[in-house]
C-alpha cells in the first residue's frame, strides 16, 4: 500500500536527477503562497513586487514546521521594440533562517515578433498556452509542467520551443515544435555518502533502513550516470485549433507528442551481506506519450461554461529486465465546468465556479523483479478519480469595504472520501500594499482508489497550514 515515504521515490527521486537543467536552486522549507483560485487583486500588466510570507503547520504533523519567515521577489512584464518584443515571468524566494534554501521558478519567458502583415506570430522560449482547459483547471500537469514546490497548489508553467500562431476571423491555429524537454522541477533531493535529504517539507523522504536478516540494514542510495544532455535533449511537437470567438459558442482541438512532465523513474537494489547495506541505483527515464484533448463550451457575459475530454497514451520505453519501473497506461480524463458572476460588475463582481472531473485508466502496477504484486510505490499521476471542486472570488465591497476580498476553493474526491479546501483573505491597502491570510485543510478516510490513483489527499493529509503574507507592489 502506498504511503507518503513511498510515494516521495516515485514522484520526487527523479528530479535529483534534472536538477542542474533549470537554476531553481535548493529546495526551501517554507513554500510560496498559494495562488488565489481567481486573481483576487487586479495588478499592473508590469510590475515588481516584494512580499514576506510564513506558513504553519499543525502541531501533530509528521513533518517539518519551520515558520521562519521568506522573502519573495516576484516580477512580470514585457518590453516592446522595433521589430519583437520580450516577456517574462518569474519568481524567487529566499528563506531568512536558511541562507542556502531558495528557488526560481520562470512561468514564462520568451521572445516574439511584432504583428506584420502575414498575420503571423513568432515565439522562442517558455510560454504558457491554452492547450487543455482540463488540465490547467485541475492542475493535473499531463500536458504543461508544474512547478510543484507547493503540491497543495502548484504553478502551472509553458512548454519551451518555438510556437507559431495565426489568427482569422473565427479560426485560431497554433503549432509548436521543441528539441528541449524541460520537466517538471520545485521539489528538490541531493545525495550525498549514500543518503537523500531534503528541505522541502512536503518531501518525504524513502527509508533509510529496512527489516533484514534479523535486523536493520542501511540503504545507500546512488544514481546512475545519465547526464543533463540524455535528459533535455528530447524533441516534441503538437499543434492546436479554436474555432469561434472570445464570445459566444467555441470549439478546440489539440494534440501534442512529447515526454510525461514528471520524470519517470527505474531502480534496481541488492543485498550485499559482507557490507550488511542494500545497494539502490536510480535510474531517470524519459517516457513519451500521445496527448488529445477536445474541447467545446459557451461563454456569455455574466457566465461560461465548458467540456473537455482528454485522451493519454503512453509510448512503452525499452529498459533492463533487472531494473523495477514506474509504468502508467492509456488514460481517459472528462470535465464539465460551469463559471459564473453575480453580486456586482466588473471588479466589483463575485465569481463563482463548479466543475466535476472523472478519469479512468493511466495507474498501473509497477514492473521487475522487486515490484510487490498488483501495486505501485510511486505516487499516482492521476490525483482524482472521480471529484468535484466548487470556487469562488467575493470582494467584500458588499459589506462596505472595497479593499477585502475573500477567495476559495473545496475539493471532494468521492473515491476515498478525500477533502481539499483552501481559504484565503486579501486586504488591499492603497496604492501599493497588501496583506493575505490564508489556510489549507486536506484530508481522506482512505488510503487508496480501488482502481488506481485519487491517492493525493490521503498522501498529504498531515499538511493543515495557515500561511500568511505582506506585500508591497512597485
Amino acid at each position: 500500500m502506498r504511503n507518503r515515504r513511498s510515494s516521495a521515490l516515485g514522484a520526487l527521486l527523479g528530479l535529483v536527477c534534472v536538477a542542474s537543467i533549470v537554476s531553481v536552486g535548493a529546495a526551501t522549507e517554507t513554500a510560496y503562497s498559494a495562488q488565489s483560485l481567481l486573481q483576487s487583486l487586479p495588478t499592473p500588466a508590469d510590475f515588481v513586487s516584494l512580499s514576506l510570507y510564513s506558513e504553519a503547520y499543525r502541531a501533530n504533523s509528521t513533518q517539518p514546521n519551520n515558520s521562519a519567515p521568506s522573502l519573495i521577489v516576484a516580477g512580470k512584464g514585457s518590453k516592446q521594440l522595433s521589430f519583437f518584443e520580450l516577456y517574462g515571468d518569474a519568481e524567487a524566494l529566499q528563506n531568512s533562517t536558511h541562507g542556502s534554501t531558495h528557488y526560481l521558478n520562470v512561468r514564462e519567458a520568451f521572445v516574439a515578433n511584432t504583428a506584420d502583415s502575414t498575420g503571423f506570430k513568432f515565439s522562442f522560449g517558455r510560454k504558457l498556452q491554452g492547450w487543455c482547459k482540463l488540465d490547467d483547471y485541475w492542475k493535473l500537469g499531463m500536458w504543461q509542467p508544474l512547478f510543484r514546490w507547493n503540491f497543495i497548489d502548484p504553478d502551472v508553467v509553458g512548454l519551451t520551443g518555438f510556437f507559431v500562431s495565426k489568427e482569422l476571423q473565427n479560426v485560431q491555429l497554433l503549432a509548436f515544435g521543441s528539441p528541449l524537454y524541460i520537466p517538471e522541477l520545485g521539489g528538490q533531493l541531493s545525495v550525498a555518502n549514500g543518503s537523500l535529504s531534503s528541505n522541502n517539507r512536503f518531501v518525504t523522504l524513502p527509508p533509510s533502513k529496512v527489516s533484514l536478516l534479523g535486523g536493520m540494514l542501511p540503504i545507500q542510495y546512488q544514481l546512475d550516470q545519465t547526464s543533463t544532455k540524455d535528459i533535455v535533449f528530447h524533441p516534441s511537437g503538437g499543434g492546436m485549433v479554436r474555432v469561434g470567438q472570445a464570445k459566444g459558442t467555441w470549439g478546440k482541438l489539440s494534440y501534442i507528442y512529447e515526454p510525461v512532465p514528471r520524470i519517470m523513474l527505474g531502480y534496481e537494489g541488492y543485498l550485499f551481506p559482507a557490507n550488511q547495506n542494500i545497494q539502490v541505483t536510480l535510474h531517470p527515464r524519459v517516457v513519451y506519450q500521445h496527448m488529445a484533448a477536445l474541447e467545446a463550451g459557451f461563454t456569455a457575459k455574466k457566465w461560461s461554461s465548458w467540456v473537455s475530454v482528454v485522451g493519454q497514451h503512453p509510448v512503452p520505453d525499452n529498459t533492463p529486465g533487472f531494473w523495477t519501473i514506474e509504468e502508467i497506461t492509456p488514460a481517459l480524463l472528462a470535465t464539465g465546468v460551469v463559471d459564473f458572476e453575480a453580486f456586482g460588475e466588473g471588479q466589483s463582481a463575485s465569481h463563482f465556479g463548479l466543475s466535476y472531473l472523472y478519469s479512468t485508466g493511466g495507474a498501473s502496477p509497477d514492473q521487475g523483479p522487486l515490484a510487490a504484486p498488483a501495486q505501485s510505490i510511486f505516487e499516482s499521476r492521476y490525483p482524482y478519480r472521480s471529484a468535484a471542486m466548487a470556487r469562488a472570488a467575493v470582494p467584500l465591497s458588499l459589506v462596505g469595504s472595497k479593499r477585502w476580498e475573500a477567495s476559495g476553493r473545496g475539493v471532494y474526491e468521492f473515491t476515498v472520501t478525500g477533502i481539499i479546501l483552501s481559504m484565503d483573505l486579501t486586504y488591499k491597502a492603497e496604492p501599493h500594499w497588501q496583506a493575505g491570510l490564508g489556510v489549507d485543510l486536506v484530508g481522506s478516510t482512505s488510503p487508496s482508489a480501488p482502481n488506481g490513483g485519487a491517492d493525493f489527499t490521503y498522501l498529504y493529509r498531515s499538511d493543515n497550514r495557515i500561511r500568511g503574507k505582506v506585500s508591497y507592489v512597485f
